[in-house]
């Protein structure tokens, strides 16, 4: 072969190479975009779910250490309930998405469980683990108003679709600092979201809503709201546990086929004013519908 010939097919050769060089690296490029939206998708899609829950609970300075440290127990022990469990996998996708947060004052708000999937024993378990696990934190105030409007944001910003989008808090006193209470929850259950309430009625922090019954209505008529809304209450620390189970229990069954409805009675007319709104007292009380018969009895019993 003549110097020419030879040139002429290294040229040929090295053409070829650059030609393939050229088409791998359009091959890489298109499949890193390809991937690229593929995970852009998977993170825009939302994740279905049966119910969001938002557990905003009190750790005010009204609450005492012995007090604080039930109510964390209560919520592990009904997260990994099998109660609990069943009922979340008796909804429509089995599978809720749950937050919780620790509230006091209007500038103490603490997301001590960001939001979690649970869908079976195994994950609830390591949810209520992880809870039990986090230290114990507590403010001064109490600003219902902020706790909702923080729990609202971590509804809007979370990456669930749900059927329903519960916020459940809990308090043992009135809105005492912060926004107004009722404009405040009035804006949250217009975006489509649930506030649920359980009022502790252990001890209740003095305020111009005072004993069991006033502060029951507060609740009733001021913090809960939007469908299906209740608020159930506590009365002794031997109760808590067992209440925290039979609220968790109802609301997620709320979402699903086995529908709990809440049915207000009007009690005498009472009127008073708080936090700049005056309302009227009334009392609910709540009915299982369509649960297989055998675990309605065991909700109404624990």
């Amino acid at each position: 072969m003549t110097d020419r010939a030879r040139g002429t097919a290294a040229r040929k050769e090295k053409q070829k190479h650059r030609l393939y060089q050229a088409r791998t690296a359009a091959l890489t490029v298109a499949l890193g975009a390809v991937l690229s939206v593929q995970s852009q998708r998977a993170q825009s899609e939302p994740i279905p779910v049966d119910v969001q829950l938002v557990l905003a609970v009190d750790v005010s300075s009204s609450m005492s250490r012995e007090e604080l440290e039930i109510q964390r127990s209560g919520y592990v022990a009904a997260i990994k309930d099998p109660l609990f469990v069943t009922a979340i996998q008796l909804g429509a996708t089995g599978r809720i998405a749950v937050a919780y947060v620790e509230w006091a004052g209007p500038d103490f708000q603490v997301l001590t469980m960001p939001w979690q999937i649970i869908d079976n024993s195994e994950t609830a378990q390591r949810f209520a683990d992880d809870l039990a696990a986090k230290p114990l934190t507590g403010g001064t105030d109490t600003s219902i108003s902020k706790a909702l409007l923080f729990s609202a944001s971590l509804l809007s910003k979370s990456s669930y679709q749900a059927m329903r989008k519960v916020i459940d808090v809990s308090g043992d006193g009135p809105n005492t600092t912060g926004p107004y209470i009722v404009p405040t929850r009035d804006a949250v259950i217009a975006e489509g979201i649930t506030i649920n309430a359980l009022p502790l009625l252990l001890n209740p922090a003095p305020s111009e809503i005072s004993g069991e019954v006033e502060l029951m209505r507060y609740f009733e008529s001021c913090v809960i709201g939007g469908p299906g809304a209740f608020a159930f209450p506590v009365r002794n620390t031997d109760g808590l546990v067992a209440g925290i189970k039979r609220k968790l229990i109802l609301e997620v069954a709320s979402a699903g086929p086995h529908l709990v409805t809440v049915c207000k009675r009007r009690l005498r007319p009472t009127w008073f004013q708080f936090d700049g709104v005056k309302f009227h007292g009334r009392s609910s009380s709540i009915r299982l519908f369509g649960w297989p018969p055998a675990m309605a009895s065991r909700v109404a019993l624990r």
